[in-house]
């Protein structure tokens, strides 16, 4: 299974805490809710976590983060006072009895931030240009890698956002990577970010 999205995040945009010396404490919480895997049924997982990742688009100069907290700045990890938490997402797994996983995950009125990518120095320092609320969705054509075959999988949001030098504008944002047997990294087919209407 590929890199958990949300620690990715975390290394990239959260990694600048005050006194990196000090142990950082444990914040992130998993929230898994079983609903049911029988033999005699289809074999789906459904289940809820804690869910977030960006998307940056270097044409555009811009990059999309959604299911920060509401104040990101005033997390530990920043220097502030709160708990890390990230927005909660739908995850449901097919296949589960079958040798090829596919995943979904969505989410709706998750938090989206979007940053301008060149002065970007994670979001402990840089300020977001744009925020709203919106959906989200996630989704894997094999998430195990077991198929043998090509996997895709992206990422997608979509939402208003209010823009923080006046007005508003629509966000879309999605990414789609390609993973081929043969070599070690995906490929990236697609990562777009624009906000529209401003």
């Amino acid at each position: 299974m590929r890199a958990n999205p949300g620690l990715v995040l975390f290394a990239f945009a959260l990694g600048c805490a005050v006194d990196t010396t000090e142990p950082r404490p444990e914040t992130l919480q998993m929230h898994y809710s079983i609903a049911a895997v029988q033999a005699a049924l289809p074999n789906v997982v459904r289940y809820q976590n804690e869910f977030v990742f960006l998307i940056l688009d270097r044409k555009s100069d811009l990059l999309a983060i959604a299911g920060l907290p509401d104040h990101p700045k005033d997390v530990i990890e920043c220097g502030g006072a709160e708990e890390l938490h990230f927005e909660i997402a739908d995850f449901q797994q097919v296949g589960v009895q079958q040798e090829v996983v596919k995943m979904l995950a969505t989410g709706s009125d998750y938090n989206l931030d979007v940053y301008q990518l060149s002065s970007f120095a994670g979001v402990c320092e840089s300020d977001a240009i744009a925020h709203g609320t919106g959906r989200v969705r996630y989704n894997d054509n094999d998430v195990f890698q077991t198929s043998g075959r090509t996997d895709t999988f992206g990422f997608w949001m979509e939402g208003p956002v209010s823009l923080t030098a006046g007005g508003t504008a629509k966000l879309l944002g999605h990414v789609v990577f390609q993973r081929v047997p043969e070599e070690p990294f995906p490929r990236e087919i697609v990562s777009s970010v624009a906000l529209s209407g401003r």
